[in-house]
């Protein structure tokens, strides 16, 4: 209730039951905010988690420090399903033990039980037993320009903040270097939808520029896309004032609300 205490909360994810799930970062913490606003704690044993998500299982799947992925049972049972936060940070394919992130900043699950995360200037899957890909995009530390391609290994990205993923495999990157939101869909075409006002990407589908600042972004039963907007470069009085803003996912069938 209202006598919890956060430190530097960073990322929410509900079950299926309605419970709330936080990433308490500074408290190195998963909190859990059950339907009466009761706040617990399911685990204390984490160094810095920045993004979760919850399974279908109801085991809770965190980035954890950005290098790691793990997961954490319902009952605080942690263990880890990629990656090594004392390894160099680099961006290095394999299985659970040789796999490396370089700063991952967001997860979501495909309706195919891949696991996909955004890491530097990537997109990356992560399989149910720890096997680490790219899916799309290049594993170096330099990020490019957008550009429409017929294939995920074709997309460039530039320091990707925010993926969702939609009921039949669309993936939505919230491209944030390059102010824009790329769509991939499920047959691997990749484009930009959406962009910042000031993008200088050229958006395909006679994409609007929108935004000002982008975030984080999350896809609804409907294929609605939710977008957290910074706003920044936004003239008063938006501005410094973060917004949530949407947009359907469909070309040219788009619609903005404040």
């Amino acid at each position: 209730g209202a006598t919890a205490l956060f430190n530097f909360p960073t990322d929410v994810a509900l079950d299926s039951a309605g419970n709330l799930f936080v990433a308490d970062s500074q408290n190195h913490a998963i909190r859990k905010i059950d339907s009466a606003d009761f706040v617990s704690t399911v685990t204390g044993s984490l160094t810095a988690p920045t993004a979760l998500i919850v399974a279908p299982s109801g085991d809770i799947f965190v980035v954890d420090n950005n290098r790691q992925i793990k997961v954490v049972s319902q009952s605080g049972a942690v263990r880890s399903l990629a990656g090594d936060q004392s390894a160099p940070a680099i961006i290095q394919d394999g299985w659970e033990g040789q796999a490396r992130f370089r700063s991952v900043q967001s997860i979501a699950f495909a309706p195919n039980g891949l696991i996909f995360v955004t890491d530097t200037c990537t997109v990356r899957t992560i399989t149910a037993d720890g096997y680490v890909s790219t899916f799309a995009g290049l594993p170096i530390s330099e990020c490019f320009d957008p550009a429409p391609a017929q294939t995920p290994s074709g997309a460039r990205f530039n320091t990707p903040s925010g993926i969702a993923i939609d009921s039949i495999g669309n993936i939505y990157v919230a491209d944030a270097g390059n102010g824009v939101v790329q769509r991939i869909t499920r047959d691997g075409q990749v484009s930009v939808i959406a962009r910042t006002l000031h993008s200088t990407a050229s958006p395909q589908d006679g994409a609007p520029g929108i935004f000002g600042v982008l975030r984080d972004i999350a896809v609804t039963s409907n294929g609605k896309l939710w977008i957290t907007d910074m706003r920044r470069d936004m003239p008063p009085p938006c501005r410094n004032g973060a917004t949530v803003r949407s947009v359907t996912s469909a070309p040219r069938q788009r619609a903005v609300r404040h």
